[in-house]
């Protein structure tokens, strides 16, 4: 069971619980709503859904954080120019090696 908090209008999702023991804690604020629903805890984050007819769905304008990618170490006999202009490079996602 699930407890969904939502703004009435967009049908955004502000809030959850899978603890029936805690949904008296989730209260629906000024302009929200309250659903129960018998499903287990999703597993992606609160912006990736919508309730419409109290059924919760896929937000479609949701996009997913994208993980970067490992910083790779920097060489020790890189001069320290080098070593910079690596970090700056990285940071606007592109690597040189």
């Amino acid at each position: 069971m699930l407890k969904v908090r939502y703004v009435k209008v967009t049908g955004e999702v502000t809030g959850w619980c899978g603890d029936e023991t805690q949904f008296n804690h989730l209260k629906a604020r000024e302009g929200e709503a309250t659903v129960n629903l018998d499903i287990p805890i999703p597993l992606l984050r609160l912006r990736a859904y919508l309730i419409q007819n109290k059924q919760l769905i896929s937000n479609p304008d949701y996009i997913p954080p994208v993980r970067p990618e490992p910083f790779e170490p920097l060489n020790p006999n890189m001069s320290a120019a080098k070593r910079l202009a690596h970090i700056e490079e990285y940071l606007k996602g592109k690597v040189i090696k």
